[in-house]
């Protein structure tokens, strides 16, 4: 087998190719390296794809279009170490038969993990009573305001890979969860033990509220401050999907009339925020730098189990168990 990697050398492909998935490449294989400390431009890697069975793409790597792909003639499979495919990937990849797999269910795991993780931080107030025994201030009793999941509501606007590993994660809680999505069917309704609602409903009625829409043109700015101002007292609205489903005027503005809620930041609509961002003047927000997306160590992870997807591939010419098909392709966002 032959392998092309396309990721630039340096610290970032080491963390997704470490001395382990390099042995269990070379244990199958010859392994081309992208050698440079950029990307390969479109020439290079037209003549790096030449005789190579399997190309793993990452961030950045240029799109594989039909020119691309002229000349590989024995590629059988696109392993893309990140999550979503569509930027990497042409229609004509699908076309010429050449199975395409990622990392997305894996990443979906530790997506979910981390949604779990701030709202326990929310509800548990651990930024705040941290920083307050750093500065040597013990909460007495009376301080003691903290909440728990155990036995919330909790809404999902969305309803892909990410709310199916959460929806578990939420039930271990004990936890209600009413789901907002227009393709959810009724199967998947019974299937994941949820109740449908709509946005509306959502926002007012439900304790904790988690965004996981795709960010397209009709998701741009969905959640308005209407939605937010309506929310129950003591709210708390999560987003760890895209900024702009969020208009994030109106939602500094509702922070601001709602001191009462809390809005669990992850993404924001103009990224990296920095001083002066109207949302850094609201008191009542958790605020992340865009971490909430896979942790780092999940990274070779994945790597490996494209490996073992190639196998299945190239050596036993069975689909790859991470398989994203063009339909699946088609509707993420880029």
């Amino acid at each position: 087998m032959k392998f092309l990697v396309t990721l630039p050398e340096g610290e970032i492909r080491d963390t997704f190719f470490t001395k382990k998935q390099i042995a269990e490449l070379e244990a199958l294989g010859e392994i081309v390296w992208n050698p440079k400390s950029v990307h390969m431009e479109d020439d290079e890697l037209k003549a790096a794809l030449k005789d190579v069975d399997v190309v793993f793409t990452g961030w950045g790597t240029h799109k594989l279009t039909g020119e691309i792909i002229e000349g590989a003639d024995k590629l059988k499979l696109v392993a893309h170490v990140g999550g979503t495919v569509k930027p990497y990937v042409s229609e004509e990849v699908y076309q010429r038969g050449i199975k395409v797999a990622s990392g997305n269910e894996i990443y979906a795991d530790s997506v979910a993990e981390g949604c779990i993780a701030y709202l326990l931080c929310v509800l548990r107030k651990l930024p705040y009573y941290s920083g307050q025994l750093a500065e040597g201030i013990w909460a007495g009793d009376e301080e003691r305001k903290n909440r728990g999941l155990i036995g919330r509501t909790v809404g999902l606007v969305g309803f892909g890979a990410i709310s199916k590993k959460l929806i578990p994660l939420l039930k271990m809680f004990n936890t209600k969860v009413y789901v907002y999505s227009r393709y959810i069917s009724d199967e998947m309704l019974k299937k994941y033990d949820v109740e449908y609602r709509s946005v509306e409903e959502i926002f007012k009625t439900c304790d904790i509220v988690s965004l996981h829409s795709s960010y397209t043109p009709s998701t741009h700015h969905m959640i308005r401050g209407s939605h937010i101002e309506s929310m129950v007292e003591g709210g708390i609205l999560l987003n760890t999907s895209r900024g702009p489903i969020i208009d994030e005027q109106e939602m500094v503005a509702a922070l601001k009339k709602r001191p009462d809620l809390i809005a669990a930041l992850d993404v924001y609509e103009n990224e990296p925020i920095g001083p002066g961002e109207p949302i850094l003047e609201c008191k009542n927000t958790f605020l992340m730098p865009h971490m909430g997306g896979p942790t780092i160590d999940m990274r070779s992870v994945v790597t490996s189990a494209l490996i073992r997807d190639a196998v299945a591939v190239v050596e036993r010419g069975e689909a790859p168990f991470y398989e994203i098909d063009w339909e699946t392709c088609k509707k993420q966002t880029a």
